[in-house]
C-alpha cells in the first residue's frame, strides 16, 4: 500500500466523476421519493469517503493516460530548487492544500468563539425540548445553531401563530436527529477538500436532503390543506432572505430557488418509499466504489517526435536515482521526464548517477 502522485490524482479524478454522476442522479425527485433522503445522505458520504483513500493498492489495474496527467504529473515534479532534497512544484501545492486547510478550519473556530460571544448578551426563551430561542437580526431566515446546546435564531419577523408552530417543528426534528452535529462534522471534512468544486456540491446537496427530510418528518400526518399551509410558510420564509445562511447553522430556507421548489414538489406528493430500490440505489453505489479501488490510473508519456514512433524499451532507454523513489528517465540519452512509478519500466536499467551512465 503506497502514497504515490498517481495514486492521489486516481483517487481525485475517479472520485469526483463518482460524486457528479451520483449526484446528478440522487438529487431526481423520483430518486429521493422512491429512495428516502436518509439513503441519498449515507450515499453521499460513503462517496466522500472514498475520496480519504487515496492510495495505491496491491491488486489495482494500471490504466494508461496519454492526455492531460501527464502533464499536469510533469508539472507537480517539476523540480523549482534542484539538489540532494529538491523543492517540487508538487511540495508548493501541498504547502497550500496545508495552509487553506488550517485557513478553513482558524474561520470557522473563530466563528463559533465570536457566536459564544455575542449569544451571551443575547435574551433566550426556554422550550419544553431543551432548546432556546432567539430574536435576532442575525439572520433572515430562522435557523437552527448549537451542538450541545441547541438554539432557534428567529429573524425579527411577524409570524402568525401557524407559521411559528410550522417553525419551529421543523427545528425540533433538526434536534431530535442531531443534524446540526451532523452538518458540522461534514463541513469540517470537507475543509480537507477546500478546492474541489464536487466536494462542494457533495456537501450542498447533503445539507439540501437534511431540509428534505425534516420536511418529510413534519408533513407526514398532516392533510392536504395543512401541506399547502406549510408550503406558503416555506415559502414566505424565503423571500425574506437576504443573507447566506450561517456556516455551523440549519436554514429553514436556504437562498435557491431551485431547491425550495424542489422541497414543495416533494411534500406535495406521497413519498412513495421502496426498500428494493433503496437497497438497489446502495448496491450500485458500493460497487462503483469497490471499482474505483480497482484502477490507478497512469500518467504515461508518448516518446519524441525524433523517436519515429519507438516505444521506451531496455534497449533505448534507461532511468537515473533522483532522491528518494524518484527517477528521471532518458530515451535515447536525453531526458524525458521523472516518474516514481518503475511498474512500465519493467527490465529498463537503473542508473544510481550519471556518472555510472558514462562508465558504461
Amino acid at each position: 500500500m503506497n502514497l504515490t502522485i498517481s495514486s492521489v490524482m486516481s483517487t481525485y479524478v475517479l472520485g469526483s466523476i463518482l460524486i457528479l454522476a451520483f449526484c446528478g442522479i440522487l438529487r431526481k425527485d423520483g430518486t429521493i421519493r422512491r429512495a428516502g433522503s436518509r439513503c441519498v445522505v449515507m450515499i453521499l458520504v460513503v462517496l466522500l469517503i472514498r475520496m480519504l483513500i487515496p492510495m495505491e493498492l496491491p491488486f489495482m489495474y494500471t490504466v494508461r493516460v496519454f492526455h492531460v496527467l501527464p502533464v499536469i504529473k510533469s508539472v507537480l515534479v517539476y523540480e523549482i530548487l534542484p539538489g540532494k532534497y529538491p523543492l517540487k512544484i508538487g511540495h508548493m501545492v501541498l504547502l497550500l492544500w496545508g495552509l487553506g486547510i488550517i485557513y478553513g478550519i482558524w474561520k470557522r473556530l473563530r466563528f463559533q468563539k465570536a457566536l459564544g460571544r455575542i449569544f451571551g448578551l443575547m435574551k433566550e426563551k426556554r422550550l419544553k425540548n431543551g432548546a432556546s430561542v432567539i430574536v435576532t437580526d442575525l439572520v433572515t431566515s430562522p435557523c437552527l445553531v448549537g451542538i450541545r446546546k441547541p438554539r432557534i435564531l428567529l429573524p425579527k419577523n411577524s409570524y402568525t401563530e401557524e407559521e411559528l408552530d410550522y417553525i419551529l417543528r421543523h427545528e425540533a426534528i433538526h434536534i431530535q436527529k442531531r443534524d446540526v452535529l451532523k452538518k458540522v462534522s461534514l463541513d469540517f471534512l470537507c475543509i480537507l477538500f477546500w478546492w474541489n468544486p464536487a466536494v462542494h456540491y457533495l456537501k450542498n446537496t447533503v445539507f439540501h436532503m437534511i431540509e428534505i427530510s425534516s420536511d418529510m418528518e413534519v408533513t407526514k400526518e398532516m392533510s392536504g390543506q395543512e401541506k399547502i399551509r406549510y408550503m406558503e410558510c416555506l415559502k414566505s420564509a424565503a423571500e425574506k432572505v437576504q443573507t447566506e445562511e450561517l456556516p455551523a447553522g440549519i436554514s429553514f430556507v436556504r437562498g435557491s430557488v431551485r431547491e425550495l421548489g424542489q422541497r414543495m414538489r416533494l411534500i406535495g406528493r406521497e413519498p412513495g418509499s421502496r426498500k428494493g430500490f433503496s437497497l438497489g440505489l446502495k448496491a450500485a453505489a458500493a460497487a462503483m466504489v469497490l471499482l474505483s479501488l480497482c484502477f490507478i490510473l497512469e500518467a504515461c508519456y508518448m516518446p519524441p517526435e525524433d523517436g519515429e514512433g519507438e516505444w521506451m524499451t531496455k534497449e533505448n532507454t534507461y532511468l537515473i536515482e533522483n532522491g528518494e523513489d524518484y527517477y528521471d528517465v532518458y530515451f535515447h540519452g536525453e531526458y524525458c521526464f521523472s516518474t516514481d512509478d518503475l511498474r512500465p519500466f519493467r527490465g529498463v536499467t537503473v542508473y544510481k548517477s550519471e556518472e555510472d551512465v558514462k562508465d558504461e
